[in-house]
């Protein structure tokens, strides 16, 4: 499985300084504006984007036939498109906390949005990436635009809740994220021993 990290990181690579200059942006754009929303917004457009550069640049490169010619198994090359996803949305996370402390308005009933956001790219990561797989990455980014509205939708539905129910409950929304990356990974892992390349 090393090597499947290896193939999906140098794959990234290629985008590295792009992705970098978008996280810089975001951040200092969510520093200045006192804004947390931001650095959620950079979480769902590099989660998504990433998994759909390493699924098109294995489609591309014909690693799929390579990957199952070699004996490769589904949850090898499934897997770690998770583990770049999930590290994803924990940056974003935690770079949502940078706003609340520069601006002194740090408090637990101002952080829980935050970890509601968590929760949110989890599963929306969660519904895209089986979706990836299956449809491959040119449909998947049409299906990606629509889920992609949606979950703005349910963000904005979400923080108005949030704000009118604080409830320290809130913090552990993200386990049912975790819970839903989990469940994701089975049914992609069977969508992929499925699927013909």
């Amino acid at each position: 499985m090393k090597g499947v990290f290896l193939k999906d990181f140098l794959t990234l690579k290629r985008a590295g300084l792009t992705y970098l200059f978008c996280v810089l942006i975001f951040a200092a754009f969510g520093v200045f504006t006192e804004n947390f929303s931001v650095s959620i917004a950079a979480g769902f457009f590099l989660g998504i984007s990433v998994t759909s550069l390493i699924v098109d640049s294995d489609e591309k490169d014909g690693w799929n036939k390579f990957a199952r010619g070699i004996g490769l198994t589904a949850f090898q090359n499934v897997f770690p498109l998770y583990v770049f996803s999930f590290t994803i949305a924990v940056l974003a996370f935690l770079l949502g906390f940078v706003p609340p402390l520069f601006s002194g308005s740090f408090s637990l009933d101002a952080t829980m949005p935050i970890f509601v956001s968590l929760f949110l790219m989890l599963a929306v990561f969660s519904l895209v990436i089986p979706l990836m797989i299956k449809f491959g990455a040119e449909k998947g980014r049409l299906v990606f635009a629509g889920v992609f509205l949606i979950s703005i939708v349910l963000v904005i539905a979400s923080f108005s809740y949030v704000q009118n129910v604080s409830s320290p409950l809130l913090m552990f929304s993200p386990l049912l994220g975790v819970a839903a990356m989990i469940f994701s990974c089975v049914v992609s892992v069977k969508i992929y021993r499925k699927k013909e390349f």
